[in-house]
Formats: C-alpha cells, structure tokens, sequence
C-alpha cells in the first residue's frame, strides 16, 4: 500500500472522505496493510488508513490515535472521515477523551458534533446525558446545526424510526425535552440492565437487526435514512453494501433486502452477539 518511502497510494484521495450512500468503507484500500506511521501527526491520512486497515483484520490498536490527528494544517482529515472510524471500530478506551470534549462545551462546534455521532454510534446508554448537555450548549439563533445531536440520540434510545426524540417542537420547553429523555434512559437502563448497555435504536445493538430492518424496507414500509443503516450494517460486517444505492445516491431497497437475506441466511449471522460492536466481523473491545 504504502512504499517503503512513505507515499500514499494513488487511489487515494486528499481529503479523505467516507461516501455512505456511495462505496462507504470500499472506497479506500484494504491491503496490503499498511504501517502506522511513527509521526501521525504529519501523515494524518496515512495513520487514518493504517488504523482502518489494522482493524479491519481485528487488531484495534491505533484506533483510539485518531481522534489526535484531526485539525492537522498541512493534510486535513475530516471530522467526519475520523469520528466514522471512531465510532465504528473504537475500542472503549477511545471514548472517555471524546466526551471530555464534548463535555467543555468547545468553541469548535463542529468537531463537537463529529465527536458527537461517534459516542451515539457506540449507543451506551450512559452518555446520553452529556450529548443532551452538547445540544444545550451548542444551541445558537445563527444555525440549526446542533438539530443533528438529537438526531443521534434518538438513534440510540428510541426504537421508532420517526422519533419524538428527534425535535424539541413537540416538547413545552427542553427542560421538559429533557425530563422525558431522562425518564425514558432511566425505563431503558432497568429493562436491560443498568447505564453501560450499548443501544441501537432503543434495545441492545444487534447486526441481526439490522439486516432484518433492509428486509423489511423491501416492503411497503420506507427506511429513514438508509445511508445511516446502511453504514452501521456495513461497518459491522464488512459486507460491501454499494449496491443498495445507485450511481446518484438514490437507496435501492430490493437490493438491500437481498444483501441483508444473504447475510442472514449465512452461518455468519450467528456469530453475532447482541448488545456487542463488531467491526468487519471482529468484536471491538
């Protein structure tokens, strides 16, 4: 991948950005495997592609070293691109700096939501305070970016799709938006068993589910979303879904039944743990 010099591969693009309604983690190689760099901070790209590589065959080492590397001048890496791989394969250890972040209430507001995602992503139960609290703090008249961090956690707490969590409209004011997520953590944390539960959509994380939720959408019923699912799924597998979506980014729900039937129908699927994360089909610690 990377010669002995230190060149990154001509497939690779600066910046580094992660299409999930495109080839989502098939755009960037996967071998040969290349070597962390021993400067990360001057190779951000580099480091950011050796770390996916490593965990992609189940050695989650330099994972937790990419959250370091954003803001770098001389070679941008997305937030995005970063909190993704954070919040896919990131081992437990990755996240008490993310939250420290995003609990100082940063002048960086986006770096904040990017850190944001990759903790709703990870779904425990126990963080939803602090990204209520990251909404609070970010809330300005200018923008209605910080709309994104109630997204993500209904994505963990609330099983429906279209989720009264989603908004504070339909609330009398946040404390009260507040008081119910709380409420609704704390029915969540008895039912399953305390605060450190890893959620999706309102019940312990499962791929299962996930593949079951396209065979579904194949029906009558629409997904939200799909891009969301569609890289939850993928990430977790390491099954290249591009083909649930055409060359415009339009989703393609018979395609994505059939990818999800497939994995389903495999002795693959059994492999899965609910209530744990994988990450191309390796438990992430």
């Amino acid at each position: 991948m990377k010669d002995l010099m230190g060149r990154l591969p001509k497939k690779i693009k600066r910046p580094l950005w992660l299409d999930w309604d495109g080839r989502g983690y098939f755009g960037v190689p996967h071998e040969p495997v290349t070597p962390f760099p021993s400067t990360p901070l001057a190779e951000p790209t580099l480091a950011w592609l050796s770390a996916f590589q490593h965990a992609r065959l189940g050695d989650f080492r330099y994972v937790d070293r990419i959250s370091r590397i954003v803001g770098q001048e001389g070679e941008f890496v997305p937030y995005d691109t970063c909190s993704d791989l954070l919040a896919d394969a990131g081992p437990s250890a990755a996240f008490p700096e993310l939250l420290d972040f995003i609990a100082q209430h940063h002048w960086n507001f986006e770096l904040t939501y990017a850190w944001c995602q990759a903790v709703a992503a990870r779904g425990r139960l126990r963080d939803i305070p602090i990204l209520v609290d990251a909404y609070e703090a970010n809330v300005t008249p200018v923008t209605d970016d910080h709309e994104i961090i109630l997204m993500y956690i209904s994505q963990v707490i609330d099983e429906h799709e279209l989720s009264r969590f989603d908004d504070v409209v339909g609330f009398a004011s946040f404390e009260e938006y507040r008081a119910a997520v709380e409420e609704h953590c704390s029915m969540l944390a008895e039912r399953f068993g305390g605060e450190d539960v890893l959620l999706w959509r309102g019940q312990p994380t499962s791929v299962r589910r996930m593949a079951r939720m396209f065979l579904e959408c194949a029906g009558q019923r629409k997904i939200v979303l799909p891009a969301w699912n569609r890289h939850r799924f993928e990430a977790s597998t390491g099954i290249d879904c591009t083909a649930m979506f055409d060359r415009r980014g339009s989703f393609k729900p018979l395609e994505a039944a059939a990818i999800a039937e497939a994995f389903l129908d495999s002795p693959a699927a059994e492999n899965y743990v609910d209530g744990a994360r994988y990450f191309f089909g390796h438990r992430v610690p």
